[in-house]
């Protein structure tokens, strides 16, 4: 027997909706009023319970109210080679074959975020929707009413089958509306890597990356994701600086 525990919930895990974890921890104060032979081992009133834990719950939503949903929830990094999110990388290597299990999850890590970020500068794509669905998430085109997988299954079948690289395309089309709607103000603010076409171009050495895997080394298509995973990186930080303000008033609603 002993006080039930609230186990964090990891940040890749963690939704725009904060006051859920309030929520749990008001569950376990009704759990321990509820629960005598607790309360009876620790030989402390039930107010001063109760008490105690209403104000441990409002000193973690006060500290909430400080974070960035964006930040706390998504975090683009890099490895190596790899450009990676909340700690999956995306992109595969001869030196390094990534288990497409985590690339998947990646991409749909990555379709998680560019939604969300659309959502919040009430964006919505031309030609395409984003379907984040863990690591069997989609794109759906508008105009013909079907579905591209944004994950891969590796084998030779998959290698001949060009919907993945379709829906690779899309989501850079997508981005780039995105890219769009940010440069769209006076702030001068602009993501660093070109998107054109299913390529993005390293304006440092004028050199194009496409995004598909038909076709092109693991080393380019590498590079190609791992600059992707920049511009996106860029425009949470965008997003964030932007929204934060908004992210407060809305908590203290």
């Amino acid at each position: 027997k002993g006080i039930r525990r609230y186990v964090p919930i990891p940040g890749r895990l963690q939704t725009d909706n904060v006051k859920v974890i309030v929520l749990l921890y008001l569950d376990d104060v009704i759990f321990m009023a509820r629960n005598g032979s607790d309360l009876h081992h620790l030989n402390v009133g039930t107010d001063k319970i109760l008490e105690c834990q209403l104000h441990y719950a409002q000193a973690q939503l006060d500290k909430l109210k400080k974070t960035n949903v964006f930040n706390a929830t998504f975090h683009i990094w890099h490895s190596g080679h790899f450009g990676t999110i909340n700690n999956f990388r995306l992109g595969r290597l001869p030196s390094a074959p990534v288990d497409w299990s985590e690339i998947n999850a990646a991409w749909g890590q990555t379709a998680l975020l560019l939604t969300a970020l659309a959502r919040k500068m009430n964006l919505t794509f031309q030609r395409f929707r984003l379907v984040p669905y863990g690591n069997h998430s989609y794109i759906e085109v508008l105009a013909e009413h079907r579905a591209l997988p944004l994950y891969g299954s590796g084998g030779f079948r998959f290698l001949w089958d060009t919907k993945f690289d379709a829906a690779m395309v899309a989501f850079l089309d997508c981005l780039q509306q995105f890219k769009e709607e940010v440069e769209k103000g006076d702030s001068g603010f602009c993501l660093p890597y070109k998107m054109e076409r299913g390529k993005i171009e390293d304006s440092a050495t004028g050199n194009s990356y496409s995004i598909k895997i038909q076709f092109n080394s693991e080393e380019q298509w590498t590079k190609a994701l791992k600059f992707l995973l920049t511009n996106l990186k860029w425009g949470l930080a965008w997003v964030s600086s932007q929204f934060t303000k908004d992210n407060t008033d809305s908590l203290n609603r």
